[in-house]
């Protein structure tokens, strides 16, 4: 779907099934713009960020994540990356990011002035995102909180049984190695 909306806007979409097939792609091919996702089979998304901010520098790096990533898309902010799309996200916002990153690599390999603008646009963007994943973060807190509640009037021990539910799956996750 996401390669239909890239082409579909003018850009000709190139797709990799891991992040070691994208930087393979990328020494046949190089890119403007690589669009990665934070999760991705093999080496994650972050993983690949940082490569191809040291294998090509002038290549626009837009990270896809969902707001169960946040301190993964936090920990991208060192690899420049120049946008990111919280997830679900729709075509026009694809769009955007996609003419950010177009005008970020058109700085990168021309002016120095215009690079300046885009940074401080790209500072903006950061900072909305940040925003929003801290938002949504606080919303899936409060929903489960209110789950837990309704499930508290159905049933006596409710909170203390889905509370110890919770602490069981959340070690278990962590013992099997799942975020």
């Amino acid at each position: 779907m996401l390669a239909s909306w890239v082409n579909r806007f003018g850009f000709c979409a190139f797709e990799a099934a891991s992040a070691e097939t994208a930087l393979t792609q990328l020494e046949t091919t190089p890119t403007d713009i690589a669009l990665c996702d934070v999760n991705m089979p093999g080496h994650d998304g972050v993983w690949l960020a940082a490569r191809i901010r040291e294998r090509y520098p002038t290549t626009a790096v837009i990270m896809a994540t969902s707001v169960d990533d946040a301190d993964v898309a936090v920990a991208t902010l060192s690899n420049d990356v120049v946008d990111y799309l919280l997830k679900p996200f729709d075509s026009t916002r694809l769009r955007e990011a996609l003419a950010l990153g177009l005008d970020w690599h058109r700085a990168s390999v021309g002016g120095e002035e215009l690079h300046h603008a885009l940074q401080s646009r790209i500072r903006t963007r950061r900072a909305t995102v940040a925003a929003t994943l801290a938002r949504a973060q606080t919303s899936v807190q409060q929903a489960a909180d209110s789950l837990i509640s309704m499930l508290q009037l159905h049933e006596k021990d409710g909170r203390g049984h889905s509370t110890r539910v919770t602490r069981l799956a959340l070690a278990l996750a962590d013992e099997l190695g799942v975020t």
